[in-house]
């Protein structure tokens, strides 16, 4: 049964980074090449090829890339993203807590560290900046839809931790 439980929360867990490798790569495959023109006067070959960088004509993917371009790193979507990861961390501290209290025993972490709160609040802490730090690189790289899929699946693997530690019958006796 818990090897069962483990599977499927490994599979949970890995389901939103494939998912989000898929959609990226499929976002980034290369158009199709257009079909050449004969450039057969001198007139429609300056107009075709300008002599001048700033007469150049920016490709069509440029434009069709822009609304997920470049942004500032705080941003109010990233504000809120951010601030959702936070939130369920400590919802998944308060779900683990009752869990325990439940008389169920947490699977995932050490005993030594879910039950001494303040190691416990700081992993919480430590996993919520984590998951900003991971956002910061993919932003400087320039995969910005990465970088806030990574705040969206954080929140949904947390908050699928969280209604299952609630969800979980408790184990004292009656």
């Amino acid at each position: 049964m818990r090897f069962r439980i483990c599977r499927l929360l490994l599979f949970v867990c890995l389901l939103p980074a494939f998912s989000t490798a898929a959609a990226f790569a499929q976002e980034n495959a290369l158009p199709e090449a257009p079909t050449a023109q004969p450039v057969t006067s001198p007139q429609t070959r300056k107009a075709a090829y300008p002599q001048h960088p700033s007469q150049h004509v920016a490709p069509a993917r440029a434009a069709a890339e822009e609304p997920s371009g470049p942004h500032a790193f705080w941003d109010n979507e990233n504000i809120l993203l951010f601030a959702g990861v936070g939130i369920f961390r400590g919802l998944d501290y308060a779900s683990t807590r009752n869990m325990q209290a439940r008389g169920r025993r947490e699977i995932l972490l050490a005993d030594a560290v879910v039950n001494n709160s303040a190691a416990f609040a700081s992993l919480e802490a430590a996993g919520t900046m984590t998951s900003v730090g991971i956002s910061y690189i993919f932003h400087r790289t320039g995969h910005h839809k990465l970088e806030r899929w990574m705040s969206i699946s954080h929140i949904s693997v947390t908050g699928f931790g969280v209604a299952r530690n609630y969800a979980l019958t408790s184990k004292h006796p009656h």
